[in-house]
């Protein structure tokens, strides 16, 4: 299985998808402030809004420590 297939047609292709904004960065899928040190060199990427990418990274940090503090400890 491909991680990297489209599952989109040309519709969805040209705007951000979370702001229809202009596709001016990229992002990766999930991001990988939710993954463990070891994560897959080969992660999905997504053309994205600059303002997306900034805005939401604060919110993918909290939710990764609220998280992991949820998580059985080893």
């Amino acid at each position: 299985m491909d991680p990297n297939k489209v599952f989109a047609d040309e519709r969805m292709f040209g705007f951000c998808i979370n702001c229809e904004g202009l596709l001016e960065t990229r992002d990766h899928v999930p991001s990988k402030v939710f993954l463990d040190e070891l994560c897959p060199l080969n992660l999905p990427v997504v053309e994205c809004g600059t303002k997306c990418k900034e805005g939401y990274s604060l919110d993918e940090e909290y939710l990764a420590c609220f998280d992991r503090g949820f998580q059985p400890r080893t």
